[in-house]
């Protein structure tokens, strides 16, 4: 299920994704075993990101917001990937693996940026660098 973003900032929620610009927030948390995947395109001022329900994930959503980021991709484009979410036990091995597969279906030459266990991300459009910023805990 897709998300509005509400006066500049979108706080996702489980089985939530959204597509932010220049100026704007996206952020989730609560992500202990759910994943997390984040597209930060630096040349359009966009940034993408998905809250996917787990275990064994259905990967409707994710899928969904990765198939709109690789539609808007130009090939000259900046981007960065993010990961995270997923626990940190041998057990979420298979989503992490699965979210893997997905970014890599999209995006096949672009290593992410791995935080597995990470339970929270947030995005900010920095004006001065015009750069995502992506932190995670």
């Amino acid at each position: 299920m897709q998300v509005e973003i509400v006066d500049g900032h979108a706080d996702l929620g489980m089985d939530e994704w959204a597509m932010a610009e220049s100026g704007d927030i996206l952020e989730t948390g609560g992500a202990s075993t759910c994943g997390i995947v984040a597209v930060l395109n630096h040349s359009q001022c966009r940034a993408w990101m998905v809250h996917q329900t787990a275990p064994h994930m259905i990967l409707d959503d994710t899928t969904e917001m990765l198939d709109d980021a690789a539609a808007s991709l130009q090939q000259t484009d900046n981007i960065e990937i993010w990961l995270a979410g997923c626990g940190s036990g041998s057990t979420k091995a298979d989503d992490r693996i699965a979210l893997m597969n997905a970014v890599s279906t999209y995006f096949p030459t672009k290593n992410p940026v791995i935080r597995w266990g990470s339970q929270e991300l947030f995005l900010n459009f920095e004006d001065g660098t015009g750069q995502w910023l992506a932190s995670s805990t």
